[in-house]
Formats: structure tokens, C-alpha cells, sequence
């Protein structure tokens, strides 16, 4: 144990006195702040602009609705006129929302979208649709505050989409889903990938060879400080985004409804596919915990991405070959994961269980999009975290197994 105590210190020491450690760290402080104040520029939804947005959409159907009343067909002025109903219902529970009397406006607006709901399951062009779908994830959202007895954020229901208050835990969730499938994993890489290989290449891995402590103890010494280090990379990264965020938007909405590990199945609705998410299955949370549980799963996948650069460093004498490779499987994987759905198999690529918003956390954004349909992989938090230790478990034992018989000192 001394000895491997002598080595961790030893590799600490080497890490704390590397340049790009501390190039790295600034880099990815920056780019955190950077990303997230182009979310908060981009995409903040505001009370005030849900409201706006509500009486809007009010103006545009009543408009439409008069035009197509002379010649228009029923179906289409009966859709106008629910549509015209809702989002009156809509204006009304944000109005009382933005008065303080939230709890008699929800209560209303959970009765009304029941009777919606319950109406388009007799209905069978609707039973299968984006509409219905929304209904029932507002209907588990209202039952959550009240449950909760927090204070609802707002959000407008508009059929096939929907548009919540922004908050610094939304856009927290939302900034990471890039951050952790490229950002983050690229900083990883810079840092562990040349941990093993640019000593071998500037000849003091040899120096160290001599000494009279074994292989496995000077590679899992080095292997414990890389795994120290991406954690360290992990919380900063993590903390500056939501730090910054919290002084963007404020530290409110901790309570928000947030479902994880919702599944998606294909329907044929007028015969046209569509992607409905089964939220019977999934599971309730605060906004709050599922960050948690975000950063956990977000630790694990920065350790994988180590583990699968500490291999190549051991792998290779230089430290360029070492690099580049696990950096073009992370780009490479961005590309894959757009694919997941198409070919189950790659559920299983490490780069497709980066970000924990691309698999078991549902995103903010408007869930019938094309592209967040094709970024699921319909796999669980619990699923892609066992994913991710195989990751961090296979090439580990490869590294060790190479590292032991590879001649270094002949090299």
C-alpha cells in the first residue's frame, strides 16, 4: 500500500505541474459560462412571453376560425374552435398563475384536461398524437405541484408542442445535453490521453520502470489520478454551468416536474409514423433530483471516457496517435447517435450514453421533434449507467494486461 501511495503522489505531483491541466481547466470553465449564457440569450421562455405567446395564438385561430367558417369544412372548424376553447383555458390558468392564486387555476385546468383527454380516447384519430400525449404529460405535471403544494411554473400547451418558463435547472439540463456528448469528453481526452504515452515517448516511462515497484502498481497509480482528475474536470464543469445559470435566471423552480426514463414506442397515426412516449411507465421527479442523478450519471461517463483514453495511452508510444483516436470516436459518436434508434445495437456505444439528456432524461423542448426523436435510445438511467461500467471495466483490464506484457524497455 506504501508503494502505491508513493506512486498516486508521485502522479499527483506530475498532473498539478502540467500546463495544459490548468489550459484545460480555464477552457472548459469558460466554455461553460460561454454555452450558457447562449442558451440564456437563445431560448429563455419568461412568464411574460408564455402569456404573450397564449393571446397570440388566441388572435391567429379566432382569425382563422372566421375565415373558414363560410366554406370551411366541419372538421376543420371543430379543431379551431377546441383549439380557440383551450387556449382560453390556457389565458385564464396563467392569469390567475401570474395573480398568486395558482392552486384553484390548476385544480381547473387538471378537470379540463382530463375532460380532454378522456374525449380523445373515444376519439380514435386522436388516441394515437402529439396532442394527447402533451395532455397527459400536463395532466401529471399539475398533479405533481399540487401534490408537491409548490408554486407552477408556466407553460403553454399549443397540441403538437409545448413551452415551459425557463429556469436555471431547465437550462442547466439542456446546456449539459451538448456539453456532455462533445465538450466535456474532449477535454477528458486532452487531458488522460497522453498521461501513459508521453512518457514513453520523452523515455522517463523507462525511469520508472527500473525502480523497484511493479507495473500494475505504477499504472493503477496513474490510473487513480486520471480517475481524480476527470471527476475534478466533472464537478467543475457541472458547477459552473449551474452557477451560472442560477445568476442568469435565479435559483427558482428547484421543484419543477422532470420525467425520467420515458420509453417511446412507434404508432401509425392516418398513415403517418409517430413516436409516442409512454409517460404511464416513466418516473415523476423534481427537476432538482433528476440533476442529481444527471451528475452521477455524468461522473460515470467521464470515468468511461478516461478509461477508454487511459487504454489508448498505453497502447501507443505517442502521444498524438493516442489522442486522436479516442477524440475521433467521440466526434465520430455524435454522429452515431442520431442512428440509435435505427440500429439498436449502438444503444451500447459509450458515445451514445454521454449525456444523460439524450437517453433517460426527457428533454425541454418540444418532444415530436425530428431531431430529439432520433436522438432516443429508450433506455433507462439504471441501463446506461451498467452501459457505462462496462466501458470503464473493459478497457481498464485491456490497459493492465497490455501494459504488463509490453517491452518498454527494449522500445
Amino acid at each position: 500500500m506504501r508503494d502505491i501511495g508513493i506512486v498516486i503522489l508521485n502522479e499527483w505531483m506530475k498532473m498539478r505541474h502540467r500546463l495544459k491541466i490548468w489550459l484545460v481547466f480555464g477552457m472548459t470553465i469558460l466554455l461553460a459560462i460561454g454555452f450558457s449564457y447562449l442558451s440564456f440569450s437563445g431560448d429563455q421562455n419568461k412568464a411574460t412571453d408564455i402569456a404573450s405567446v397564449q393571446k397570440n395564438d388566441l388572435a391567429y385561430n379566432t382569425k382563422a376560425l372566421e375565415k373558414i367558417k363560410k366554406n370551411g369544412n366541419p372538421e376543420e372548424i371543430k379543431e379551431l374552435e377546441k383549439a380557440i376553447k383551450g387556449t382560453k383555458q390556457g389565458i385564464n390558468t396563467t392569469e390567475n398563475i401570474l395573480k398568486g392564486n395558482w392552486k384553484p387555476a390548476i385544480q381547473k385546468q387538471l378537470e379540463y384536461d382530463k375532460a380532454e383527454l378522456e374525449n380523445a380516447k373515444q376519439d380514435k384519430k386522436t388516441l394515437h398524437s402529439a396532442s394527447t400525449s402533451n395532455l397527459e404529460k400536463q395532466i401529471a405535471f399539475n398533479e405533481h405541484y399540487l401534490k408537491q403544494d409548490e408554486h407552477p411554473l408556466l407553460t403553454h400547451n399549443a397540441g403538437s408542442f409545448s413551452i415551459t418558463e425557463s429556469t436555471a435547472y431547465s437550462a442547466t439540463k439542456d446546456v449539459l445535453g451538448l456539453g456532455l456528448s462533445l465538450l466535456l469528453p474532449l477535454m477528458v481526452i486532452l487531458i488522460i490521453a497522453d498521461i501513459v504515452s508521453d512518457e514513453a515517448t520523452r523515455g522517463t516511462l523507462k525511469l520508472l520502470l527500473i525502480r523497484p515497484i511493479s507495473r500494475t502498481k505504477i499504472l493503477f497509480g496513474k490510473w487513480i489520478v486520471s480517475i481524480l482528475v476527470t471527476a475534478l474536470l466533472a464537478v467543475i464543469f457541472f458547477t459552473t454551468v449551474l452557477l451560472t445559470n442560477f445568476a442568469l435566471y435565479g435559483t427558482f423552480g428547484a421543484h419543477a416536474p422532470q420525467f425520467m426514463d420515458v420509453s417511446y414506442i412507434m404508432q401509425m397515426v392516418e398513415q403517418s409514423p409517430f413516436v409516442e412516449p409512454q409517460y404511464s411507465q416513466a418516473t415523476l421527479v423534481p427537476i432538482s433530483e433528476a440533476l442529481f442523478y444527471g451528475f452521477l450519471h455524468m461522473l460515470i461517463a467521464s470515468i468511461a471516457i478516461t478509461s477508454l483514453s487511459f487504454l489508448f495511452s498505453t497502447i501507443f508510444a505517442s502521444a498524438m496517435i493516442s489522442t486522436a483516436i479516442p477524440m475521433v470516436i467521440v466526434v465520430a459518436g455524435s454522429v452515431l447517435l442520431s442512428m440509435s434508434l435505427k440500429f439498436p445495437f449502438l444503444r451500447y456505444f459509450i458515445c451514445t450514453n454521454l449525456s444523460f439528456s439524450s437517453t433517460w432524461l426527457e428533454s425541454t423542448y418540444a418532444s415530436m421533434s425530428d431531431f430529439y426523436l432520433l436522438t432516443r435510445t429508450n433506455i433507462t438511467m439504471t441501463g446506461s449507467i451498467m452501459i457505462l461500467l462496462g466501458w470503464i471495466v473493459v478497457p481498464t483490464v485491456i490497459a493492465f494486461i497490455h501494459f504488463r506484457k509490453k517491452d518498454i524497455l527494449n522500445a
